[in-house]
């Protein structure tokens, strides 16, 4: 992993109390995807964000009455993250994920990233 995407992983971190901060890795899990897969469904409930430690995704939005059916918004490379929206807005999710590439992610339930949010 490239040095500044660790830092924009250890970012989700700053200013959270270290026994917290502990608490929370031994709850999170590594994952990973294909090519062409489908990390996120637009309009399902999110349960999760990801940190993306290998890989490009593309987020995508559906889109009516076109073709193709959806348009790509952002490709996000290693040390972002996704997903957060569905968590904050406490909707369903707003775009789809696709593995743009072998991927591998941090996988964050979502009572965790509301200690993030909340310590």
């Amino acid at each position: 992993m490239k040095k500044e995407s660790k830092k924009k992983i250890i970012g989700l971190f700053d200013g959270i109390d270290d026994i917290i901060v502990d608490n929370i890795k031994q709850q999170l899990r590594t994952v990973k995807f294909k090519k062409g897969d489908k990390i996120l469904r637009e309009k399902e409930e999110g349960s999760c964000l990801y940190v993306i430690l290998k890989g490009k995704i593309e987020i995508e939005k559906e889109v009516e009455h076109s073709e193709p059916p959806t348009a790509p918004l952002t490709v996000m490379e290693e040390g972002e993250f996704f997903g957060e929206m569905s968590l904050l807005n406490e909707e369903p999710r707003s775009a789809n994920a696709i593995a743009l590439e072998d991927t591998e992610l941090l996988e964050i339930p979502e009572e965790e990233f509301q200690r993030l949010c909340f310590s």
